[in-house]
């Protein structure tokens, strides 16, 4: 019975972060939408998001009006990321200028980052600074470098 116990709290506590990775992520989005909308409701949300640990960076940080920002429809969709020595990655990119990063198996995203296109770049901002690719697509694939100046493939999976 102990053993089974156990069992079951573990599960309960895996199960209650999943949930709460997901909460946070649609959080997140809701609360960069509103900073673009200028809603008085960002900040009944950022305080929301506060209780759920400190803001990640580029979160509080995307004020462009969603016209000012470009997100050609040809990136949005889930993409394979492919960098020297990591695990497997996966970039769920939206249309609203989010990207959501989930890391290895994991079944709901890790990070939430932004996204836009910048002249002949697209541009990638997460936690730990700008990954950049090259513009446009071609094959599916888009090559670029992330912050330390390593090589990042993104090939298109659905």
């Amino acid at each position: 019975m102990a053993q089974l116990r156990v069992q079951r709290d573990k599960a309960l506590s895996e199960s209650g972060t999943a949930l709460n990775a997901r909460y946070r992520a649609a959080l997140e989005q809701v609360y960069r939408r509103a900073l673009q909308a200028n809603d008085p409701t960002a900040e009944a949300i950022k305080t929301e998001l506060e209780t759920l640990g400190p803001l990640r960076v580029g979160v509080a940080t995307t004020t462009a009006s969603p016209s000012a920002m470009i997100h050609p429809k040809t990136m949005q969709g889930t993409w394979d990321v492919k960098r020297m020595g990591r695990e497997k990655e996966s970039w769920e990119i939206k249309e609203d200028g989010t990207c959501a990063v989930t890391f290895g198996a994991n079944k709901v995203p890790n990070e939430i980052w932004t996204w836009a296109k910048a002249k002949d770049k697209i541009e990638f901002r997460s936690p730990k600074g700008v990954y950049t690719f090259e513009w446009p697509v071609k094959n599916n694939r888009v090559e670029g470098y992330g912050p330390a100046g390593n090589g990042v493939t993104l090939t298109k999976a659905r």
